[in-house]
């Protein structure tokens, strides 16, 4: 697991004062990929030269509380799915003690001509530490 730290800013707000609900999947989206760098897989699908892209199939979200303007957000992410193509991150957006939002986001790793990777092939050595992460990512959602 691991935590991303965000304060929501003034242009995310809208005529309420609550941060609009689309801005949830920028904020899943940017703890997602600070987790990438921590694991490692960062430079790979930022770097054009690795021919390697990681589309979104699927996104969820499910709205529990109102974020406003200021809140210290943590948001909490899980690799809860990983079968050597497709993998699946789990988010919670927290407000202090207050759970704001759950979802997911389904990605694949891909060419950039479209074909598919299949990392146990292509990259052993991230597809064993994804193995690792999705166990101990697992292993900590069952804990939680």
């Amino acid at each position: 697991m691991f935590i991303y730290h965000k304060i929501p800013q003034y242009y995310e707000t809208d005529q309420m004062g609550i941060i609009h609900h689309s801005n949830h999947i920028r904020y899943f989206e940017e703890a997602r990929l600070a987790y990438m760098d921590e694991l490692g897989i960062g430079e790979l699908i930022r770097n054009p030269e690795s021919g390697v892209i990681c589309p979104v199939l699927k996104v969820q979200a499910e709205y529990k509380n109102m974020i406003r303007l200021c809140d210290a957000l943590q948001i909490y992410v899980r690799l809860i799915q990983y079968n050597g193509f497709r993998y699946t991150f789990g988010y919670e957006i927290r407000s202090a003690e207050t759970l704001c939002c759950t979802g997911t986001t389904e990605l694949c790793f891909m060419t950039q001509e479209n074909q598919p990777v299949r990392m146990k092939r292509s990259y052993p050595e991230l597809h064993e530490t994804l193995c690792r992460i999705l166990e101990k990512d697992t292993a900590s959602e069952t804990n939680s």
